[in-house]
């Protein structure tokens, strides 16, 4: 999986990951993204997923982003006052209306250039490539997507064959990172 700029990704188609809460969140977008794939019963669909510092603890969390989320960021990526090629170098601020089918997301960016912190700088050299996870998580949530449908003596077969006996969690998947 490669890492995707913010003008290659294409919209149309608990522990370290970031929950927008309703309301303001504020939050630092650090590396490119990846595509994740999410498995549901009529099928599958992607997210995009990049290193994120979440602005209400300082901690750099794994960011799934919606297609809306997407485009906010590419409308600003493509401002007047707020383009950036790569990666920005502001905050964005996400405010989340509403629940499940009703949820809304509204995209502004803080517009001030706010300089990492050293602290900030060196945790993020220290992350591991955001697509080497995106593809650790999609292929986690394909196998358990997989042993779902199958009988439970298949899905015992898949487990030895992927080499593990029991489901993978993702913070199983995390932590061999």
């Amino acid at each position: 999986m490669e890492e995707l700029t913010i003008h290659d990704v294409d919209v149309a188609s608990n522990g370290d990951f970031y929950k927008f809460d309703q309301g303001d969140n504020t939050l630092r977008m650090v590396s490119n993204f990846a595509t994740v794939k999410k498995y549901y019963d009529d099928g599958e669909s992607l997210r995009y997923a990049c290193w994120a510092i979440d602005r209400r603890d300082g901690k750099i969390k794994f960011a799934e982003l919606t297609n809306t989320v997407i485009k906010g960021i590419k409308i600003l990526a493509t401002g007047a006052d707020t383009k950036f090629d790569s990666l920005p170098q502001y905050d964005f601020i996400v405010n989340k209306t509403g629940e499940k089918l009703e949820t809304r997301y509204t995209i502004r960016g803080t517009r001030d250039d706010i300089p990492l912190t050293p602290e900030e700088e060196s945790a993020i050299s220290e992350l591991p490539k955001i697509a080497e996870v995106a593809k650790k998580i999609s292929d986690a949530a394909e196998k358990k997507y997989y042993e779902s449908k199958l009988p439970a003596s298949s899905a015992d077969a898949v487990r030895e064959q992927w080499g593990t006996k029991e489901e993978t969690k993702v913070d199983e998947v995390m932590n061999a990172i």
